[in-house]
C-alpha cells in the first residue's frame, strides 16, 4: 500500500500550477524569464496574483499529500517518504521532460503539516534571516535550517527523510543559492 501512495504522491507533485496559468494565457513559459514552472518565474512573467496563486496550489500539493497520508494512517516516515515522492514531481515532472518548478513551495506546505509545530519553525528561520539579510532566499534557507536543525535534535526514523526533503529543495535551488550568496 504504501509503494501506491508514493507513486501518486509523484504523481500529485507533476501538477504544475505555474504550468496551468501560463497556458491559460497562452504563455510557454519554459520560453518566458527562466524557464521554470515555479511561482517566481510565473510571478515575473504574468504578475504578483500568479506568483501567489502558484504558491498556494504548489503549497497545497505538498499539505495535501502529507495530510493523505496520516488520514491513511502512514507513520510519519512514509509520510515525508511520500513529500519526498511530491518534491521530486514538482522538480522533475515525467510529463515535462523533467524540467518542473523547483519545490519551495511544495516542500513547505507539506513540511507545515509534518509536524504541528512545523509552521512556527519555518516562520522564525526565515524572518530571522530576512530581517538579518534581507533576502528571501536566505531567509528560505533560514527556514529549512531551522527545521531540519528541530529534527535532528529531537532525532526519529523520520529526521533523514525530512533532511532529504529540504536537501532535495536546496539542491533544485543551487543557482539561486549561489547567486546571493556571492
Amino acid at each position: 500500500m504504501e509503494w501506491l501512495y508514493w507513486l501518486c504522491s509523484y504523481i500529485i507533485g507533476t501538477f504544475l500550477t505555474a504550468y496551468v496559468i501560463a497556458k491559460s494565457k497562452g504563455i510557454d513559459l519554459s520560453k518566458e524569464g527562466s524557464g521554470n514552472f515555479g511561482a517566481r518565474n510565473i510571478g515575473r512573467i504574468v504578475g504578483s496574483w500568479a506568483f501567489i496563486v502558484t504558491m498556494l496550489g504548489d503549497g497545497l500539493k505538498g499539505a495535501a499529500v502529507v495530510l493523505a497520508g496520516y488520514a491513511l494512517g502512514f507513520s510519519m516516515v512514509t509520510v515525508v517518504i511520500g513529500l519526498i515522492f511530491t518534491v521530486l514531481g514538482h522538480v522533475y515532472p515525467f510529463w515535462r521532460e523533467f524540467k518542473g518548478g523547483k519545490g519551495v513551495a511544495t516542500g513547505i506546505g507539506g513540511l507545515i503539516f509534518v509536524l504541528p509545530i512545523g509552521a512556527l519553525l519555518l516562520a522564525v528561520g526565515f524572518l530571522l534571516i530576512l530581517v538579518i539579510t534581507r533576502s528571501t532566499t536566505k531567509g528560505m534557507l533560514g527556514a529549512f535550517a531551522v527545521y531540519a536543525g528541530y529534527f535532528i535534535y529531537e532525532w526519529s526514523p523520520a529526521s533523514i527523510a525530512v533532511i532529504i526533503v529540504i536537501f532535495l529543495v536546496i539542491w533544485a535551488n543551487r543557482e539561486n543559492i549561489a547567486e546571493k550568496i556571492r
